[in-house]
């Protein structure tokens, strides 16, 4: 339910210690070849691949050392903002315990959003193996994070795949006063709990948002 949130995630078991000596190994093995990653690496015809023979046909990168140099101006800023923001906390993300793992999300409801620097890091580094050697991003995982946004703030909580919907319940009927006083909306809210969400999205007040999105962790 609700649109597309424009999101980047971090997710880890909470029981995973965060290995950023192993991150920072990935960091500094980290590569890109004269004429591009290899056609079945997973940032081949990327953008970051884009950027980075950008930066050496102007630059006239033709040294392993010089194409090393223009590959860690974009990946280690990202990687130490990571770290920071994960360490020490940041007001762009949003940190979510639950069912046994930590997540750590950043961004904005929609795609008209700008983006946070977190999650512009994030996608920087996606592919290239230097987040999940720290510890992120356990391979073929989801996450469903239900997004509530209203006058006093933004609320996020986090789900296993497909059980979601008893919290969007939760939200729509404890929040029915901000939308009984229509004249097209019962008082109480109706016995249905999809339908008693439905109406709640379709005529909850201008500047908020309700809605869940299911959002993919790792390969």
């Amino acid at each position: 339910m609700g649109a597309f949130m424009n999101i980047s995630t971090l997710w880890l078991a909470d029981s995973t210690r965060i290995d950023w000596e192993a991150g920072e190994r990935a960091l500094a093995a980290f590569k890109c070849p004269a004429d591009g990653f290899p056609e079945d690496s997973p940032l081949s015809g990327s953008f970051l691949e884009d950027v980075i023979l950008e930066a050496y046909a102007k630059e006239n990168a033709t040294t392993d050392a010089q194409r090393k140099n223009h590959v860690d101006a974009l990946t280690r800023p990202a990687f130490e903002l990571v770290r920071e923001s994960v360490e020490n906390g940041s007001s762009e993300v949003a940190e979510i315990r639950h069912g046994g793992w930590r997540v750590f999300a950043s961004g904005g409801l929609t795609h008209s959003d700008p983006a946070t620097d977190f999650a512009d890091a994030i996608d920087t580094l996606d592919g290239t193996g230097i987040l999940e050697a720290a510890g992120f991003n356990p391979s073929h995982q989801e996450i469903e994070v239900v997004t509530h946004s209203h006058k006093h703030g933004v609320d996020l909580s986090a789900h296993r795949p497909g059980t979601a919907e008893a919290r969007l319940v939760a939200i729509a009927r404890e929040s029915w006063t901000d939308i009984n006083h229509r004249s097209d909306v019962p008082d109480e809210p109706p016995e249905d709990d999809l339908e008693a969400v439905q109406i709640y999205i379709d005529c909850q007040p201008a500047g908020s948002y309700l809605g869940s999105e299911l959002l993919p962790i790792g390969a």
